[in-house]
């Protein structure tokens, strides 16, 4: 795989173990000497928080705690609220689809639309793909997905409303439109069934209730981590240094996470030791990331790993839901 500035090596599984994933390097591919595990391009993505394992864990249909403490009415409230959200936080997602390099969809639309507008408009074709119920919580997770295809239809719409003359840029939408037939953009709204509606509530699950009311924008999302190294060094000790570059810029962006106005990971992990012994088990599910670094510079090998944050929500869950 060739990149714009150095070059971009791609080692997966299927070439060696445990190898590393190196963009940039200057002598080519990386030894299989990280301690990381790999993963390729077509490894199948996560589907949110309502993977989340532990005291948080989900499933298909309500489990006994719902049909015992849970009301009818409630139940119903949750869904149509983890809904609204899935498809609020679905939008969010549209902002950086790139409809033209250098272009992304939110860019495009501010040209015209300064103030913004509710990229919601460009979800016609948005569909509940899962409805997920916590175990031993008043918390209920939907999926939504739309086909990519119908987004590019509709801002192609909208597009030839307002700017009739990007005959360019509307062409490009076109052939987007026929190329991405099979594409998704997926995402996951949470959201907890009212108080009032929760029979015998105890503090912590009021707790809950609290912490899912107002979950956090990156929950169902992966945060990514990059480690440079300037070439010159054996290859092998360039990838292992790389890595752990790479780990340690991916732990400062989990602590600094803010979970509410008051609070960031790191505030909650100092205050829970528990927690914190959980959230380093959790960080052994870093991965190797098969997206190369959006910048490069000339002579620097880098490394990529990420982590997919719907795991350390399920964390937070568990910390919440625990009798203090």
């Amino acid at each position: 795989m060739q990149c714009s500035v150095g070059r971009c090596v791609i080692v997966t599984a299927a070439a060696m173990a445990a190898p590393i994933l190196a963009y940039g390097s200057p002598r080519g591919r990386i030894g299989p000497t990280a301690t990381t595990q790999a993963t390729s391009s077509t490894a199948p993505a996560a589907t949110g928080p309502a993977e989340a394992s532990g005291p948080g864990r989900v499933g298909d249909v309500p489990s006994p705690y719902w049909t015992r403490r849970v009301s009818e009415a409630g139940r119903v409230m949750a869904v149509e609220a983890a809904g609204r959200d899935a498809r609020k936080r679905l939008a969010g997602r549209l902002a950086d689809v790139e409809i033209a390099p250098e272009m992304t969809l939110g860019g495009f639309v501010r040209l015209y639309e300064p103030d913004g507008t509710d990229l919601r408009m460009f979800l016609p074709a948005a569909r509940r793909m899962a409805v997920r119920y916590y175990d031993d919580a008043p918390i209920v997770a939907v999926r939504m997905a739309t086909p990519r295809r119908a987004v590019y239809a509709a801002l192609r719409s909208w597009a030839l409303g307002r700017s009739p003359e990007r005959r360019e840029l509307i062409g490009q939408l076109e052939k987007k439109i026929m190329r991405s037939a099979d594409v998704t953009i997926e995402s996951t709204g949470i959201a907890a069934v009212p108080a009032a509606e929760v029979k015998d509530i105890t503090e912590a699950e009021r707790r809950l209730i609290e912490l899912a009311t107002s979950a956090p924008t990156w929950i169902d999302k992966t945060l990514r981590g990059v480690g440079a190294v300037r070439g010159g060094a054996d290859d092998e000790d360039i990838a292992v240094v790389a890595e752990r570059a790479a780990r340690e810029d991916l732990l400062g962006k989990l602590h600094a996470l803010q979970v509410d106005d008051d609070r960031t990971v790191s505030d909650l992990l100092d205050a829970d030791k528990t927690l914190r012994k959980n959230f380093d088990k959790y960080f052994t599910t870093v991965r190797l990331s098969p997206h190369p670094p959006k910048h490069m510079k000339e002579g620097m090998s880098y490394v990529v790993v990420e982590i997919d944050l719907a795991g350390l929500w399920g964390l937070l869950c568990s910390s919440a839901g625990t009798p203090q």
